[in-house]
């Protein structure tokens, strides 16, 4: 399966507004197709840091440098049915101590993984008490996902997921649907405590008199060389790999080397 093939089947063959267990199985079982060739996936991300307008638009919706995850648009439907993403799940090592939430979506989701794995603890919220903002939750299920693992997860479930490898990195290609709820819960793994959080954009406006500017403000530089990290994510993957990014009249150039294992990077200005 080629990167168009893959955007192509889910524009028309998924069932964004109805989402259940048989849609989002089919959207694993064409992850898994073209995790085969995860050269498709490299292609996507030079494509989008050659773009200069589509990387300064897909840019406010990247997550990085995140504690524990890190996030990459490589798509984004016109309707905003579904949007396509890279994930690394960091390394104990590399996330300085910091413990990943528990929390629910406002969408369905499914993913492949690409390299090394991930934890997942699914919940049960058996009573929340709104005058201190706590509940009680309770593990109902435990996943362990490795290389060539599928996933999927209905809306408004809460879960956790973990890289508890100390070194190795993992990678996830990840499709989330449309948002059919307008908020989302997150919960404090240790604690209990829960926030009630809007969509990215409502968020912002409700806790960030300068929204606007603060959402628009990513710096493309990093992200385009965590970017070009995360094209290593295949033992099989090697190469050199240059990506040109610019922004504002500044250009960016980032060289990837990668051969059996190890990676050497290094990002200098033009």
């Amino acid at each position: 399966m080629t990167w168009e093939e893959l955007v192509e089947y889910l524009n028309d063959e998924i069932n964004w507004d109805e989402p259940n267990a048989q849609e989002f199985q089919k959207v694993e079982r064409a992850l898994s197709e073209l995790a085969r060739t995860p050269d498709q996936v490299a292609e996507r991300v030079y494509g989008i840091t050659h773009d200069r307008k589509l990387f300064r638009d897909y840019m406010p919706h990247m997550e990085c440098p995140r504690p524990c995850m890190d996030k990459f648009i490589l798509h984004m439907d016109p309707d905003d049915r579904f949007r396509i993403r890279l994930h690394r799940f960091k390394p104990q090592i590399q996330n300085r101590g910091a413990q990943p939430t528990i929390h629910s979506h406002r969408w369905a989701y499914s993913t492949v993984v690409l390299n090394g794995g991930y934890t997942e603890y699914l919940y049960n919220v058996e009573a929340e008490d709104m005058n201190t903002m706590t509940a009680k939750l309770v593990v109902t299920e435990k996943h362990d996902l490795r290389k060539g693992d599928t996933n999927s997860l209905m809306p408004q479930l809460p879960h956790r997921t973990v890289n508890e490898s100390d070194s190795e990195t993992c990678a996830t290609l990840f499709v989330r649907g449309k948002s059919l709820y307008k908020t989302n819960t997150v919960y404090d793994p240790e604690t209990y405590k829960f926030r009630v959080l809007h969509g990215m954009n409502d968020q912002l406006k409700l806790e960030i008199p300068a929204a606007d500017a603060a959402y628009s403000s990513c710096p493309s530089e990093a992200a385009a060389t965590e970017l070009a990290r995360m094209l290593v994510f295949d033992e099989t993957l090697r190469g050199r790999v240059a990506l040109a990014v610019t922004e504002e009249g500044r250009a960016v150039h980032v060289a990837a080397e990668a051969d059996v294992g190890d990676l050497r990077l290094r990002a200098r200005r033009r």
